[in-house]
C-alpha cells in the first residue's frame, strides 16, 4: 500500500479512502475545495490547524466515522461541519478542542449531520461551547458520554437542531457549563 501526502486534512483527500494519523499533522489555513472525504478518520497522534482541525465545508462527506484517540483542535474547533455529513458517527477517547481559546468550540455543525451517534469517553471542550448544534443540525443517532464535556455552555442545541435519541451522560461522565450545561 502506498501512502499518498495529504496536504491539508480539510481540503484534500486525494485518491486515498481512509485516513489513519499517527504522528502528527499540523496545518495552516485551510484552502477550500468541496470534496468527499474519505471513509474514516482514524487519529492516534496530533490533527490541529488555525482554523480547525477537522473541518467539512457545504456539502462534504465522510461516509464512514471520525475515530480519535489522540488530539484534535483548531482555534475555532476540533471538528466542525458546515453543512457537511458524516455518516458512521463521531468517537472520542482523548481531546478534541481547545479549552484555552476564546470563540471556539470542540465539536460544532452547522447545518450539518451526524447520521450515527458522537460518543465520548475523553474530553471534548472549548472555552465557547463544547458541542453545538446551530441552524437545523441533526444528530441522528445520540449524544452518549462517560468522559467530560466543558464550555461556557457544554451543549448547546438552537435554531431547529436536533438529536434524534438521546443525550446520555452515564455515572462516569461530566457535562459542564460555566453558564448552562446543557
Amino acid at each position: 500500500h502506498r501512502k499518498r501526502c495529504v496536504d491539508r486534512i480539510f481540503a484534500r483527500f486525494m485518491d486515498q479512502r481512509k485516513i489513519c494519523n499517527e504522528p502528527s499533522v499540523t496545518r495552516g489555513q485551510p484552502t477550500n475545495k468541496n470534496v468527499d472525504g474519505p471513509n474514516s478518520i482514524n487519529n492516534s497522534g496530533t490533527i490541529s490547524a488555525n482554523v480547525a482541525g477537522i473541518w467539512l465545508n457545504t456539502n462534504s462527506l465522510i461516509s464512514g466515522s471520525v475515530n480519535n484517540n489522540g488530539t484534535i483542535s483548531g482555534n475555532l474547533a476540533g471538528i466542525a461541519l458546515l453543512g457537511s455529513t458524516i455518516t458512521g458517527g463521531i468517537t472520542n477517547t482523548s481531546n478534541i478542542g481547545n479549552p484555552v481559546t476564546s470563540g471556539s468550540m470542540g465539536i460544532g455543525l452547522y447545518g450539518g449531520s451526524v447520521t450515527g451517534s458522537i460518543t465520548n469517553s475523553g474530553t471534548i471542550s472549548s472555552n465557547v461551547v463544547g458541542i453545538t448544534l446551530d441552524t437545523a443540525s441533526t444528530i441522528s443517532g445520540s449524544i452518549t458520554n462517560d468522559g467530560t464535556i466543558f464550555g461556557n455552555t457544554a451543549v448547546d442545541i438552537r435554531r431547529g437542531s436536533s438529536v434524534t435519541n438521546s443525550i446520555a451522560n452515564n455515572a462516569a461522565g461530566t457535562i459542564t457549563g460555566s453558564s448552562a450545561a446543557i
